[in-house]
């Protein structure tokens, strides 16, 4: 028999029907650094828990971010035939006959 895991021992379990008929105040109970709350149907058991926020989203970009690093990156290459399409274009159409 598998043992249940620290989450599963300090939660709260609750049966599926008590948890369909009113979600919205269970899930309002839970918080970020709180236990999950585990939710019985049939013999399996689901985890609810307050998901870890966005890693970008709910950060600002400040002066001594890493991503400055790539500022600038892009240009260091030196040009290639891509560059001059124009070029090869321009010359294509008026060597024709």
């Amino acid at each position: 028999m598998p043992k249940a895991s620290a989450a599963e021992a300090t939660s709260t379990t609750i049966p599926y029907d008590e948890f369909a008929r009113n979600p919205a105040s269970i899930l309002e109970q839970l918080t970020p650094d709180g236990e999950p709350v585990i939710v019985e149907r049939s013999g399996t058991r689901y985890q609810v828990a307050v998901a870890p926020p966005a890693h970008r989203a709910d950060r600002r970009l400040t002066r001594d971010d890493p991503l400055w690093e790539l500022v600038g990156s892009a240009t260091d290459a030196p040009p290639t035939d891509a560059a001059k399409k124009h070029e090869y274009l321009a010359e294509a159409y008026t060597s024709q006959p």
